[in-house]
């Protein structure tokens, strides 16, 4: 009974975000120069992974801010040994770091809320979770980048959607977003 009226809630909420306003622009790669990452951390590979492809991109000039969610079932509630985070840094890795209706607590987010994008990529699994779909709807961006899942929910979500097998990693994924990119205004 408690998990469908959080459900009510949270589907309430991302109605109200839809009707944010914002306008949608494309960036070629070589203009981007802040990129917003949401994503779950589950292993120390996982970071380890991520923590190499945001130096590359910090290498060749862009701004890399990253939201995790450590996603760890069974021990929800322990820390993190293997992240190291620095200020472009957030992660999410207790309950308590979230509401009763699943929404990241306001004073947590606020410093990822508080920067505008030009690209933001969930690297979530993209399997309806509300947490990424709340991030993507809330933080501000111009353009937001999935993985799809032909959800058409996450058409409305998401400006570019590409289609990736279950076996790709997420660096095979940002390897995808920028080839596309790097498409984009040529």
């Amino acid at each position: 009974m408690i998990e469908r009226i959080k459900n009510v809630k949270q589907k309430s909420i991302v109605k109200q975000l839809f009707s944010l306003k914002r306008m949608k622009i494309i960036h070629s790669f070589d203009s981007v120069k802040t990129i917003g990452i949401v994503v779950d951390i589950t292993t120390e590979e996982d970071w380890k992974q991520l923590s190499n492809i945001t130096k590359k991109f910090e290498k060749i000039g862009k701004k890399v801010y990253i939201l995790a969610r450590k996603n760890d079932k069974e021990k929800s509630d322990t820390k993190s040994n293997f992240i190291i985070t620095d200020t472009n840094v957030l992660i999410l890795h207790t309950k308590t770091d979230f509401n009763f209706w699943g929404m990241p607590k306001p004073f947590t987010l606020k410093s990822f809320f508080d920067r505008k994008y030009d690209i933001l990529i969930d690297m979530t699994p993209n399997n309806g979770d509300f947490f990424p779909i709340y991030v993507a709807l809330h933080a501000l961006s111009d353009l937001r980048i999935s993985r799809s899942n032909d959800d058409d929910e996450n058409k409305k979500i998401y400006d570019l959607l590409l289609k990736m097998s279950p076996n790709d990693s997420n660096c095979d994924f940002l390897e995808q977003v920028v080839r596309y990119l790097n498409m984009v205004n040529k």
